[in-house]
């Protein structure tokens, strides 16, 4: 091998063996087996509860009009709603908590007769406009007079009525303390049942946490039947977690 062969063999294939050879004793070497994954854990969850009395309230109010003509329509339903967020305003409701929350216009069709066999041919008989306000009511004794205000300006349905909180702050503690501590007391029991011991806690995870307040919904028809007082009742607040313990040692003496 004459001199130049020799150098292009120390600077080329030498390194690369070198760098083959140790790539393959890395690739082979054992990884050490994670102490945490092989740990033995029980995971369990736990809900809890917490009542609030309300003390804010949503509902909507609306009118639908038809008439034969779009703009007639759209006319008389604009009207009755100027007219209820007028007295609305006059109930010191400020223009911030009244919100569109509906506006709409469609056509109403009406199919006529045809010879048999032939298909039905539709026909717009009339225009139905429809405008809804979402209110909020942070004063509960004045819902009744919303209400009231409302329908004596023309509004003709009343489409939910919603109770909330404005800080839900503290109920919420109470029902993730109450979820903390049916997990904590589950855990023990099947740690007791199973003859195992538990250890520190591995991972808390919180679940759902929300109200879940009755919303009584009428339509048009239930409007007139409806009483002015109304009940706030109670709000239920609902939460859970989901607890990962480390069981410790293995069965107990």
């Amino acid at each position: 091998m004459d001199r130049t062969a020799r150098e292009f063999v120390l600077m080329h294939l030498v390194p690369l063996l070198v760098l083959v050879t140790y790539g393959a004793s890395w690739a082979q070497e054992p990884q050490a087996p994670s102490r945490d994954r092989d740990h033995p854990v029980l995971t369990v969850t736990g809900e809890g509860e917490a009542a609030a009395t309300p003390d804010r309230a949503f509902l909507r109010l609306g009118a639908t009009v038809e008439a034969e003509r779009a703009a007639d329509a759209q006319a008389r339903v604009n009207d009755i709603m100027q007219k209820t967020i007028a007295s609305l305003r006059a109930l010191d409701i400020p223009e911030a908590q009244i919100q569109t929350a509906e506006l709409s216009i469609y056509p109403v069709y009406m199919e006529d007769p045809q010879p048999r066999g032939m298909p039905a041919a539709p026909r717009i008989r009339a225009y139905r406009a429809s405008n809804a306000v979402m209110v909020r009511v942070d004063q509960l004794e004045l819902i009744g007079r919303v209400v009231d205000a409302g329908v004596e300006s023309g509004a003709n349905s009343l489409d939910s009525l919603r109770f909330d909180l404005r800080d839900d702050t503290e109920p919420r503690k109470q029902a993730l303390q109450q979820a903390a501590k049916r997990a904590q007391e589950k855990a023990a029991a099947l740690a007791e049942a199973m003859g195992v011991q538990l250890g520190p806690v591995q991972q808390i995870v919180e679940g759902s946490v929300g109200f879940f307040p009755p919303e009584p919904r009428m339509g048009r028809m239930a409007m007139a039947e409806m009483a002015t007082p109304i009940q706030p009742g109670e709000l239920t607040l609902a939460a859970s977690i989901t607890v990962t313990y480390r069981i410790q040692g293995g069965a107990r003496e």
